[in-house]
């Protein structure tokens, strides 16, 4: 025989009972005051009155015009149903007298359910029962509050005609002695726990025949709209694709994340204090909404008025998409509420506001609420209920000094893409250094780059590299202008030589001619003089040999 179910209207406990409260079974919600029994019967009821099936409520201490007022309150039109008859109140309260005098008949009260139950004489398919703070009924029967055989035989002829139905008892000593929780099918306990001045309330499946559930500790929160769950596999696998890339809304940022951010991924922005975190997220929140985005940022430190101002000294004006309402700026203090509570506040803006893009910063402000574990876990199911929304979240985390800049949270796995962002010494001062460790999906830049604020937003620079070197800042500044007056010079002497090259054949060539008349000059002077000598040489022959002819030949 296979079980039916039936929707609780808590958000998140169908999944916790894989489909919701058993059909035609009492179900049995048991924990200290304050814990939610009553708001979760009341949900219980609501489901049923919404989707147009006869509910009664059955009060055993509370006036019935004070639990109409709480679904009101809830935002059920209860009024409403009550008129059309979809919600009946049967009012169960002992009073005083009835405990000292005698027993109430239990057939009466059986009676009395019934009869509110039916509709034309017979009770109709799908009919709920609530019955709220049974502990008080049984004093009726009992004046120590067990009343163990009319309680038992109570529900004993609830489970037989097979009515789906919801009890709320006080987990005291008599309703152990009673045994209640043997004669229900299921058994759900609730608690509430106060740590480090935080209350936290949490619910455990303990016992539920024929159907499969979760066996954790589940923690939920009670709001304006009522209780709600976030069980912690909730929404696991069922990631949406990251399909198609958006702009950060700044060129050089995109070239290092390999064209931009996937739709519906999930990033952080690692770094110390003073790197510059909060301005990125900034600078992400402009570019997302210039790109048309709807866009959520979450602060859990700064207020949105400091937060505008700031950005507006950096050069980043978010008034546009403040106006245009696709920037929403929501507040939310980490020692407001628990971890698990803010786990479900987030989720449920995330719901209500269906935004694009959610920006948290920072996400480490959350880290004081419980052990590293905890936050973990919390931050991992954050991620999965956003991913598997559509929604891009964006993350900031604060590294202490102490940590050598390696996370603590260990997000690694669930990261799309991880920036870091760093401080370097470089001779006598720091500079802001961005690297990418991370991004599935795209061709990210391997390279560290020097991160500046400036009062014109921020730019994202080059390194010097050169002979050796890798060095940013004002070293970097130094080396460039070195490296400018080097070239200069080198230009200035590249060009006197190429004029030098140009000038300097024709002045060889006229020295060369000058050198050649020179040497034909000489020439014709040694020829002149030779020819010379020779005349005169011969002149002085010829005079010798007329002397000695005149003197006889001698």
């Amino acid at each position: 025989m296979r079980l039916t179910q039936v929707g609780t209207g808590v958000p998140g406990l169908d999944n916790v009972l894989s489909g919701g409260y058993l059909a035609g079974c009492p179900t049995l919600l048991m924990g200290q005051p304050g814990c939610g029994k009553t708001l979760l019967l009341l949900q219980f009821l609501a489901e049923g009155a919404r989707n147009g099936e006869r509910v009664v409520c059955a009060t055993c201490s509370e006036a019935p015009e004070r639990l109409i007022g709480y679904m009101v309150a809830l935002g059920h039109p209860a009024d409403d149903w009550v008129r059309d008859g979809l919600l009946k109140m049967v009012d169960l309260r002992p009073e005083p007298g009835e405990v000292v005098v005698g027993a109430l008949d239990l057939e009466v009260v059986k009676v009395r359910l019934d009869a509110a139950l039916a509709v034309g004489g017979a009770i109709p398919p799908g009919a709920r029962l609530g019955i709220d703070d049974l502990n008080r009924l049984a004093y009726a029967f009992d004046a120590d509050g067990a009343a163990g055989p009319q309680t038992l035989g109570l529900l004993r002829l609830l489970r037989e005609s097979g009515i789906t139905t919801v009890i709320s008892a006080a987990d005291v000593p008599a309703t152990r002695v009673t045994m209640v929780d043997y004669a229900v099918d299921a058994v759900i306990e609730l608690r509430q726990t106060v740590e480090a001045r935080l209350m936290t309330r949490t619910l455990r499946v303990t016992k539920m025949r024929g159907a499969g559930h979760g066996t954790n500790e589940y923690p939920f929160m009670i709001d304006e709209a009522g209780p709600t769950l976030m069980p912690p596999t909730q929404g696991q696998g069922h990631h949406r694709s990251r399909d198609g890339m958006v702009s950060t809304g700044h060129g050089r940022l995109d070239e290092l994340l390999g064209g931009g951010l996937y739709k519906g991924a999930s990033l952080l922005v690692s770094g110390s204090s003073g790197t510059g975190k909060t301005t990125l997220l900034g600078q992400l929140a402009h570019g997302l909404s210039e790109g048309g985005a709807s866009v959520v940022y979450l602060t859990l430190e700064q207020d949105e008025s400091e937060l505008i101002h700031d950005f507006a000294g950096c050069g980043i004006d978010l008034a546009p998409h403040l106006a245009s309402d696709r920037l929403r700026f929501r507040r939310a203090r980490s020692v407001d509420c628990s971890l698990e509570e803010h786990l479900i506040r987030i989720t449920r803006m995330v719901e209500r506001e269906q935004p694009d893009a959610l920006i948290v910063d920072a996400i480490t402000s959350l880290a004081d609420l419980d052990s590293l574990m905890a936050v973990k876990s919390m931050v991992l199911r954050l991620i999965d209920a956003c991913k598997s929304r559509g929604v891009m979240i964006v993350m900031s985390e604060l590294l202490s000094d102490a940590s050598d800049m390696v996370s603590s949270l260990g997000l690694s796995s669930m990261l799309d893409t991880w920036v870091r962002l760093e401080l370097a010494r470089e001779s006598s001062e720091y500079v802001r250094l961005i690297r990418i460790l991370k991004g599935r999906g795209a061709r990210t830049s391997q390279q560290i780059k020097e991160f500046q604020i400036t009062g014109d937003g921020i730019r994202i620079e080059d390194p010097y590299v050169g002979a050796g070197t890798f060095v940013f800042g004002t070293a970097k500044v130094i080396r460039e202008d070195q490296e400018r007056r080097e070239k200069a010079n080198m230009t200035a002497r590249l060009s006197r030589l190429r004029r030098d090259l140009e000038v300097l054949p024709g002045s060889f060539d006229a020295k060369v001619n000058e050198i050649v008349i020179e040497r034909d000059k000489a020439l014709e002077a040694i020829r002149e003089e030779i020819e010379s000598l020779q005349t005169r040489i011969s002149d002085m022959d010829q005079g010798e040999a007329t002397v000695s002819a005149a003197r006889g030949g001698h």
